[in-house]
Parts: C-alpha cells; sequence; structure tokens
C-alpha cells in the first residue's frame, strides 16, 4: 500500500529563496530513489503561517521509504 510522506516546514523570513534553493539540489536525489512515487512542493501565499511550505510525497510503502532515507538522511 502506498503511503504519503507530510513534511512541514517554517522558514524564517528572508531565508525562503536560500530554502528554495536546498530543496531544489535535494529533490534530484529524492526523485531518483526506488520507490518514489510522486511529489508537491507547496508555499503559502500568507505570509504569516506559520509553516510556509509543505512537502507532500508519494512512496510505494513505507518499508521503501524508511530504506531511502537511511540511503539520503537529508530527505
Amino acid at each position: 500500500m502506498s503511503v504519503t510522506l507530510i513534511n512541514l516546514f517554517a522558514v524564517p523570513n528572508g531565508k525562503e529563496d536560500e530554502f528554495v534553493k536546498i530543496w531544489e539540489a535535494i529533490k534530484v536525489d529524492i526523485t531518483k530513489q526506488p520507490g518514489f512515487i510522486s511529489g508537491k512542493f507547496h508555499k503559502s501565499l500568507k505570509s504569516d503561517s506559520r509553516f510556509n511550505f509543505i512537502n507532500v510525497a508519494l512512496w510505494e510503502n513505507e518499508e521503501i521509504y524508511w530504506k531511502a532515507f537511511e540511503k539520503a538522511p537529508h530527505l
């Protein structure tokens, strides 16, 4: 059964561009991991949101996700 991973990020004001650059670099590795199905990266439209970035990723199953995480701990 597939699993959905949801990460919430609270990025300080002024650091958003830096965060997006880092995320884009990490995304290259994530999308190559066995079992990765899809992912969406969202930015809040409200500047005062507690969590201003959200990642939603779909993996084939939990075991595959954890194996990928062990190989690439920045996931």
